[in-house]
């Protein structure tokens, strides 16, 4: 599992929410990788994690 955030910065300020993604992926019968579930949640708060990100750009 792989976890990815990034802040969304126009005309020099920062978005207050954020989007979080999931996909879900499991090898079928052939050995290939096929999409299971996919996830979106909408409207999370900042974190203070990203206050600190926001800092160092």
């Amino acid at each position: 599992m792989a976890i990815i955030s990034a802040t969304l910065v126009i005309q020099g300020k920062s978005l207050e929410t954020g989007n979080l993604f999931f996909q879900t992926f499991k090898k079928n019968s052939i050995h290939e990788w096929k999409l299971a579930r996919s996830y979106i949640e909408a409207g999370i708060p900042c974190m203070p994690a990203c206050e600190e990100v926001k800092e160092e750009i």
